[in-house]
């Protein structure tokens, strides 16, 4: 398989505008960008604004989330990215796209999680340096104390959170796909899960990953089908 290009996006955009939308989102599908890729983000950006225009709100919502986890809010990526939720929302139902985590991975996955986690942790040393800092009175230096140890609690806490939350790293379905007993196509079918799914993988096994569908449901899918929207490096090899 080729590898993704600057040029190919370019080629794909050219294709598209010269009325061969369908042919354009074909040749980009057939050639994904590596984990690394600097080409990513304007890649999925590209196969979400065609996924769009051809009617298929759930798969470009999945490629634009994973604009948006890359680099956050820019346009028309987020505008395009609301337009996908909404459309895909309208199709399968409110809140149907984000079943997979729990609620400490939805904690965890809030944008304020991590500034409150540092702010925390910067407010306990700052709690700690006030405890002793010269002439402070006895009973001052009690109630710095007691505020120090409930502070480094929370940050404590907030750490242990960001820990537990992020132990499954969090994606989506890129098409419609079938969960899977196993890894493998031979393996009973569990379900269908809509393109745009939020997941969490599990572990992986040669091509598979098991995944997350609901807290209480679980199953094997190509690992192709999936986009990752965090760092893999936590995810298990079996």
């Amino acid at each position: 398989m080729a590898t993704l290009d600057a040029d190919l996006i370019r080629q794909a955009v050219l294709q598209a505008r010269s009325g061969q939308p369908k042919e354009a989102l074909g040749l980009l599908l057939a050639h994904p960008p590596g984990p690394s890729s600097a080409d990513a983000s304007h890649y999925h950006l590209t196969v979400g604004s065609l996924l769009l225009d051809q009617g298929r709100p759930g798969e470009a919502f999945a490629h634009l989330d994973v604009v948006l986890h890359r680099e956050g809010l820019i346009k028309p990526a987020d505008d395009l990215w609301l337009t996908a939720r909404e459309q895909a929302e309208l199709k399968l139902g409110r809140g149907s796209l984000e079943r997979a985590s729990n609620t400490i991975e939805k904690w965890v996955d809030n944008p304020f999680y991590l500034p409150l986690e540092a702010f925390l942790a910067v407010l306990s040393v700052a709690a700690v340096v006030r405890c002793y800092r010269k002439g402070a009175l006895p009973s001052s230096r009690k109630i710095w104390i007691r505020w120090a140890v409930l502070i480094w609690a929370l940050a404590f806490g907030a750490g242990a959170g960001q820990i537990l939350g992020s132990r499954y790293p969090r994606s989506r379905a890129a098409t419609e796909i079938t969960l899977r007993s196993g890894p493998a196509e031979d393996f009973y079918e569990l379900g269908r899960v809509d393109a745009g799914s939020e997941l969490r993988i599990l572990e992986k096994n040669d091509g598979w990953v098991r995944v997350r569908v609901t807290p209480t449901v679980s199953g094997w899918v190509p690992s192709a089908s999936v986009l990752l929207l965090t760092p893999p490096s936590t995810t298990r090899e079996s």
